[in-house]
């Protein structure tokens, strides 16, 4: 399989393409490490928020419109009717389910809850890193530490990925594997991507 090392878009082996055409980076041969790390991702605490906290609410208003779809039938108000044990059937099923459905929803409050907790700290961390390398690092320096001129472009950018990661790890304790994966992305656009356009401009007033 090939893969992009930038965007990590991937491909079959055989296809033409040369350069990704999502973001134009020389693709190259992928081994089954680099592809699983590759899927690794991370979720901003603020995306977990946002999702739990809307699942949650989503489910406690379903069961509650449940709850009063029960009581107007049971009122006789919708005209649904069961024969027998089919009825007592009815109320069991739809009131478990409903049940089930107001606990999981405030179970996903809860934890949106907890999460909303880090993401001030969350977001601290990534501008206090990303402030860190671009004070102290930048991309000429990097290059040089991993002698990036005897590379390709594609061995070049692994070693900048694990130049910038053991740098975080390192200098920042409790890290989560992850987290740190997000963050070498994050840096590595800053120091990297945010400079194309003004080399470019540089290069065009040569």
């Amino acid at each position: 399989m090939l893969i992009c090392p930038n965007c990590k878009a991937k491909f079959k082996d055989g296809e033409d393409n040369i350069n990704c055409p999502i973001c134009g980076t020389p693709i190259i041969e992928a081994d089954e490490e680099s592809i699983n790390s590759s899927t690794r991702s991370f979720v901003k605490s603020s995306d977990k928020y946002e999702d739990l906290n809307s699942s949650g609410i989503t489910l406690i208003i379903t069961s509650i419109i449940g709850f009063g779809f029960m009581i107007l039938k049971a009122l006789d108000i919708i005209p649904l009717y069961f024969e027998g044990f089919s009825e007592y059937m009815f109320y069991i099923v739809m009131g478990t389910m409903f049940i089930v459905f107001m606990v999981m929803g405030i179970m996903s409050l809860k934890k949106a809850k907890t999460i909303h907790g880090q993401i001030s700290s969350e977001e601290n961390t990534t501008t206090e890193i990303i402030d860190y390398f671009t004070e102290n690092y930048d991309s000429e320096h990097i290059d040089n530490e991993i002698n990036a001129s005897s590379l390709s472009e594609g061995e070049a950018y692994y070693k900048r990925y694990d130049f910038i990661k053991s740098t975080i790890q390192s200098n920042f304790e409790n890290i989560d594997d992850s987290f740190a994966e997000h963050l070498v992305e994050e840096v590595y656009q800053k120091i990297y991507e945010s400079n194309t356009p003004q080399q470019a401009d540089g290069a065009s007033n040569l």
